[in-house]
This record gives structure tokens, sequence and C-alpha cells, in this order.
């Protein structure tokens, strides 16, 4: 949350020039931005703010609309603290009227590509591509090139915007890619290279959004910061911004580093209570998914979200830079009052919870015909700390207490 309002101010500013309602993200972000009219009913020859052309005119959108340059946006954090997953609801919102019912949902989702097969992609805004998988740059190796993915999607979008998200940005490899990105999100550029038919072409990337995140370039700069500000409270945001870049710029050629037009945004470890809200969260969406079929609603007690938690492995990590398994502290107080750690962490994030096998049980069980369909009955999950068992009961749902409860399953806390 802390640096959320880089995030917001860039796309404030982004979503006023490609002529979107911004009202939301202006009071969240208090953006000086000011939003500017979806629909214009004239079109000036040269201006650099237009947003909207005759929005019902579906056929000359595209050659009214003046798009601003491509935005870039690099997440920066270690592993599972939410890099992709930002990125993917941000994509999402940032064209969320093409769900709705809306007059510019034609103009702005969707443009006259002819291909009725490709209605889907056509209509998606957002394409989505992990750096390390089975791509290739080769014709006919390894699946479809990445390039070859980033400028079809452009080109169905015809000018209408995009958001093009790249996990991993440091497995793009030697390619000339990731060179041809950073060149259009320098300004250097606004166009990026294919090779079509043995002729050398370029696609223009005006009005689309580059969210790239990466785990190894930034990441030792976050830990570095939190020792030498004797942790997370005094974090000074614009030294850590720029021992961020600087580092990411380390890894960069001269002409490819970032300069203001791409927004650095740092993401950092997660600790126990982390951890916690990720647990909540996940039972609550599984509580919401299965109202009113399986449940009037699902309810987990704070003790059973924590055991689940508490079995999660943590780092410490010392001023000096050394990290050491916190459970080696256990039992030695005087150790403890030492070596007070600046900072307790979990080495894979929330990925870690896919390894929890007490995590993973739990979730299969409540989703598994052992639990029986009471739609009109709350579950309660619990721990029985006599039993050390998970408990399931079904209760006599009456707003938000519940009564007279049956058990129905127990899963054992041991087996992990």
């Amino acid at each position: 949350n802390t640096y959320s309002v880089e995030v917001l101010h860039g796309m404030a500013r982004f979503m006023t020039r490609m002529g979107m309602d911004t009202d939301s993200i202006a009071s969240s972000s208090s953006s000086s931005s000011t939003t500017h009219s979806v629909v214009q009913h004239e079109c000036p020859s040269h201006h650099d703010t237009i947003d909207y052309c005759d929005v019902n005119d579906k056929e000359n959108v595209t050659l009214k609309w003046m798009l601003p340059p491509a935005k870039g946006f690099l997440f920066v954090g270690p592993a599972g603290v939410g890099k992709l997953h930002v990125a993917q609801h941000l994509a999402n919102w940032f064209f969320a009227h093409c769900n709705g019912n809306s007059e510019r949902i034609d103009a702005s989702c969707s443009s006259d590509y002819d291909d009725v097969d490709n209605e889907e992609k056509m209509r998606n805004p957002v394409l989505e591509i992990i750096a390390g998988d089975n791509m290739s740059e080769l014709e006919g190796g390894g699946g479809v090139s990445r390039r070859r993915s980033i400028i079809e999607h452009i080109q169905r979008r015809k000018g209408l915007g995009s958001v093009i998200i790249i996990h991993h940005i440091e497995y793009l490899g030697d390619d000339g890619l990731l060179s041809d990105i950073l060149k259009v999100l320098n300004g250097h550029t606004n166009t990026l290279p294919y090779v079509h038919d043995d002729n050398d072409e370029a696609a223009s990337c005006d009005g689309t959004v580059f969210l790239l995140t990466t785990e190894q370039w930034g990441t030792k700069r976050i830990f570095q910061m939190i020792q030498q500000n004797d942790g997370l409270e005094n974090l000074p945001r614009e030294g850590l911004l720029s021992a961020i870049r600087w580092e990411v710029d380390s890894h960069l050629r001269y002409w490819q580093r970032l300069n203001s037009r791409t927004t650095i945004v740092p993401f950092l470890p997660f600790q126990q209570d982390d951890l916690l809200l990720v647990v909540q969260s996940w039972f609550q969406e599984l509580s919401d998914k299965y109202q009113g079929i399986h449940w009037a609603w699902l309810d987990v007690s704070t003790s059973a979200i924590k055991y689940i938690v508490d079995q999660m492995e943590y780092l410490d990590l010392y001023s000096g830079g050394h990290l050491q398994p916190t459970k080696t502290r256990e039992g030695d107080e005087s150790q403890q009052s030492l070596l007070k750690p600046l900072l307790t962490f979990s080495a894979n994030g929330a990925h870690a919870l896919y390894e929890n096998s007490l995590y993973t049980a739990v979730k299969s069980e409540l989703k598994s015909s052992n639990t029986r369909r009471r739609p009109y009955k709350a579950a309660f999950l619990d721990v029985d700390q006599d039993t050390l068992d998970y408990i399931l009961s079904w209760c006599d749902a009456v707003d938000t207490d519940l009564n007279e409860c049956e058990t129905q399953w127990r899963l054992p806390l041991a087996f992990s």
C-alpha cells in the first residue's frame, strides 16, 4: 500500500490521455490530473491529449484517436509477494469497462477485425507472457514467439490500447525483444520491429501499457535497504526506489537503462501477518464462491488460520545480512534477546502455502464430496486445541451468529 500511489498516479495520467474515466483512480490517489471528457465532438488535427473522437463512429475511431506513448511499470520483489497477481488485476481493472454494458465498449474494447475465429483475442485487451516458457523467437521452434505474440496482439487491437504483462523479464534472453521494449518505454522509438514476408516492418506501441515483473533484478537492494535502515519501519521511499533503479540498470546496457517513463514499484517480503491476510482472503473467496450452493457462508476461526500460517518456514534477517531459519532460535532466550532480527519473513512468500500439506488438505476437503451441501447452514472451521484436529461443523445461521453446531468431519493436524 505504501507504494501503490506510484501505480495509481501513473495509471491516472495514462488513462486521462487515453480518454478513459479516471474518477475512481483519481479519488483513490488524490491525483492532480484533470479528468477530460470521454467524448469530444470535435477532433483537432494536432492535439496531444485527444480522447475519444466520435465514439459511436466505430469505423473512424482509430483514425481520429491519438494515443499517448507507451507506459511501463516494473514490479520488483522476492518470490510470492503478489507481483503477477497485482499485474493481472491491474490489467483487468484498466479495461474493466469492457466487461460491462456501455456505449464505449465497441469503440474502446473491440475493432473491425474480420476474423471471427479470433474474436475472443481481438476483444481481449490484455496479453500475458511468462518469460522462460516454451516460446521461441525462431519460426517453428518451441511454439509461438513472444515477439510475434506481442505484435499480433497490438495489431488486433488496431490502435484501441492494450495491456501486455511480461512476468520474469530477466528470462527474456538475448534475442533483442527486451532491448526493443525498453527503447519504446524510454521514448527512443514508439514501434516494435518485426519481420513479415521477409520485409522489415514495425508495429506502433502507442496506447500500450507494459506491466513487467522481476524477482532477480532489484530484490537484493530491497533487503540491503532493510538492513541499512534497521527494518521496515524507517525504510525511505525515495531512497529505496533509487537503489532498486540502480541495481536494475546494472543489468542493462547503457541505452536500455530505465528513465522516468517506467515506474518502479517495490514489493516487500511477506511476513507472517501478510500470510494471515492471504489465507483469510482465500477462505473469503471460497465462502463467496459457494455461498448458497455449499453453505450459507463459511466462517473460519482465527486460530484455524493462524495454525496454517504457523506451519510455514520463516527466515530471520539480521543487521549483518545473515539469514537464519527462525526455528533455530527457539528455546534459547538469551540468544533471542541478543540477536533480535530486523525482519522475519517467508522465503517463498505466498508460494509456500501451496507447499504446505495442511493448507492443501484443508482446501481439498472443503471442496470435496465429503463436505455435504447445506446451503441454508453456515459452515464453521475451527481447531480443537485438545485433540489437534481441524473440525468442520454445520451451524444454524442467524445473522452472523452461529448456533446449534454439529460436526461433519475432523482432519488431524498431525498428518502434516
